[in-house]
């Protein structure tokens, strides 16, 4: 078993393998009835991605894009080929420029506003606002960090004093002493300070030069409330993009300006990702003219009831109390319902979870058959205390289900590990809808809604080929289980395509199968560790023999290289950066040669041939052909194509003679 749940953006990330099982309908609770679908922008958001053939343009394309860009050299192999590829498809919809920072880890777009800008909100001081109507997954932002540290693998981000140290031994510009000007350091003082979106950009200050006489002065210790007031933190950066781009989707801390202003809400209106030191935000709802634009700052916490939302905000120096139409909605509700939510949330933090843990650990199946009738019986009693609510829009009714997000959750996982292909799929729709309102466009809500669409696609398909096969017979039950089905597969594509376009905006076809195949691939990867880890394993290795010697290829659960404590190692490297080294380990029967591969700053290269020489007299050199990581594949001499889903060792085996 050994599946390990852990909360994203406040979201359950599945394993591939859940979502691509087939599951027949198994409902044991009653469910509601889904939010309806923007039928008429999910079609347009269909023709963005290239799914259908119709040639309307979408509302954002009829607008326009905002500000004009410089224009920039696309990079051949990203576009020209890809070009052609979308022609011979049919694919005629254009793609912003500053999406190729997905792809190629050399591009670096330049800073974009959209139709927004600064005002004063009522009671929530400085913030941003739409200027007209925008559309669902329209970009808002791209913005360079005024200041950027990195983290480690798998590690926590590093904390706000160490970007502080970090920046004050690097030096703080006249530039960014303009911009750190304006930004909120937890003093009234500065929200009332006059900012323009034109004026954060460093560049705009350029023209004063490096010793700007004018720029104030920032003390060091107004710099670090600055960053404990303004900047955002994750232990990584967008899974897919990183992957694609063939990088480690490592930890940061870092200071956009824009993203700054942009007020707090329990049911945000924006996404954001990051990836390098370039930040895009784009609408992940419809917006009106004059609406403010609004993100989470609480995290793992939105899946709470208010109290503990308001406890967390509290907890991360937040000097407000939030009323937000989520909370707001919550205060007012009957204390029938607080108290439900309050059950709810008290069961899975202090019972469900750590049963959960410890059933995982046992693989005690029965334990999870206990949480699963227990989430249910929450969840029926939830529904009919919230149905029970006059007056409550779906909209707000929803927004108090969103609340006890993990007792559904906690449904969702236990009756998969339980019922495996006889699961519902209608608890995990209630999931992506939930997801919808508390993390539009999170990572959580991409890989739900990516679940989603496979889990009734491969229903789908089954049930296709079965009618194919003459294996179930024509009757009318049949008939109108068939035109139930297509419509719920066309139901998930439209909810994935929008979970999809909020979170990476309008993209052309192919690259977002391109996004799409390396968040599989991203996903299956920390699945795959995280099994290893649970079962207390540091590597998986599979032999190849090669030419009479046996290779065995070892993914490493660490993602580390390098020899152990008394091990004997001979390093060499190539010009490109590739580092390769001898790992000789003696034992009676078998001399193993430990060849490990690290890429230097700038990456592997073409495919290159290293010899090792510093064997000893009479034993023959190793030789290994090693191809780029953007090919997807590591090849040894002689070898078929491995494709690469983590950095590789290439032990080599020799008999001794």
């Amino acid at each position: 078993m050994n599946i390990q749940v852990g909360l994203q953006q406040g979201g359950l990330l599945f394993s591939r393998r859940q979502a691509q099982q087939v599951c027949s309908t198994h409902a044991t609770v009653r469910w509601p009835q889904p939010q309806q679908v923007v039928q008429h922008r999910c079609r347009d958001v269909l023709v963005a991605a290239g799914r259908t053939g119709d040639r309307r343009q979408t509302p954002a394309q009829r607008r326009g894009f905002g500000q004009p860009q410089r224009p920039q050299k696309p990079a051949p192999e990203q576009n020209l080929e890809d070009e052609e590829e979308d022609d011979m498809q049919g694919e005629s919809v254009p793609e912003r420029s500053e999406y190729q920072v997905y792809r190629d880890p050399d591009y670096k777009p330049h800073r974009f506003i959209g139709n927004i800008q600064i005002a004063q909100i009522p009671g929530r001081g400085r913030g941003l606002v739409a200027t007209q109507e925008t559309d669902m997954g329209e970009l808002l932002v791209t913005s360079t960090a005024l200041a950027r540290l990195p983290g480690a693998w798998q590690k926590l981000p590093p904390e706000p004093e160490e970007l502080h140290m970090s920046w004050l031994e690097d030096g703080v510009t006249a530039a960014q002493r303009r911009v750190l000007d304006v930004l909120y350091d937890g003093t009234e003082a500065s929200m009332a300070r006059d900012a323009s979106l034109a004026t954060l950009d460093p560049k705009f200050w350029s023209s004063r030069g490096k010793n700007d006489p004018q720029a104030p002065q920032v003390s060091s210790g107004r710099l670090l409330s600055i960053i404990q007031s303004c900047s955002c933190s994750d232990s990584q950066q967008d899974g897919a993009a990183m992957a694609v781009r063939h990088q480690k989707p490592i930890g940061f801390i870092g200071l956009w300006a824009e993203h700054s202003l942009i007020n707090h809400s329990c049911a945000p209106n924006t996404s954001a990702i990051v990836v390098e030191d370039r930040m895009l935000i784009h609408s992940a709802q419809p917006v009106e003219a004059g609406e403010e634009l609004t993100r989470n700052y609480s995290g793992p916490a939105a899946t709470m009831p208010a109290p503990q939302r308001r406890a967390a905000l509290k907890e991360m120096g937040m000097d407000f109390h939030c009323n937000c139409p989520r909370c707001t909605l919550e205060d007012q509700v009957g204390e029938d319902v607080q108290e439900i939510l309050q059950a709810a949330y008290l069961w899975y933090s202090e019972e469900a979870l750590p049963r959960f843990n410890a059933a995982n650990e046992s693989e005690d199946l029965s334990v999870l058959k206990g949480l699963l009738e227990e989430a249910e019986t929450l969840v029926v009693e939830l529904e009919a205390t919230v149905d029970a609510q006059p007056e409550l829009s779906e909209l707000e009714r929803t927004m108090l289900r969103a609340s006890a997000y993990d007792t559904y959750d906690m449904v969702v996982v236990c009756s998969e590990l339980i019922f495996q292909e006889r699961c519902s799929a209608e608890p995990l729709l209630q999931c992506l809808e939930l997801l919808m309102l508390i993390a539009p466009g999170g990572e959580a809500h991409a890989a739900v809604s990516l679940k989603y669409h496979d889990l009734l696609t491969n229903r789908h398909q089954m049930m296709e080929a079965m009618i194919k096969q003459g294996t179930i017979s024509r009757t009318e039950e049949n008939k109108e289980m068939w035109v139930r089905l297509t419509e719920e597969e066309k139901m998930s594509q439209e909810y994935f395509i929008q979970a999809w376009v909020s979170r990476y905006g309008y993209l052309r076809n192919s690259t977002f199968l391109a996004l799409r195949e390396g968040f599989e691939m991203y996903t299956e990867g920390m699945e795959q560790m995280s099994l290893m880890a649970a079962a207390g394993q540091t590597e998986k290795s599979t032999d190849y023999v090669i030419n009479g010697v046996t290779v065995s290829v070892v993914d490493k659960a660490d993602l580390s290289t390098g020899g152990q404590a008394g091990e004997e190692e001979v390093s060499s490297s190539s010009s490109n950066g590739v580092r390769f080294s001898l790992i000789q380990q003696e034992s009676a029967e078998t001399e193993t040669e430990l060849v490990s591969q690290e890429a230097g700053e700038q990456g592997l290269g073409d495919a290159q041939e290293f010899t090792h020489e510093g064997l000893e007299e009479g034993q023959q050199g190793v030789q290994v052909q090693v191809e780029s990581p953007q090919q997807g594949v590591d090849e040894t001499a002689g070898a078929e194509a491995v494709p690469v889903k983590a950095p590789r060792q290439l032990r080599v085996k020799r008999k001794q003679r």
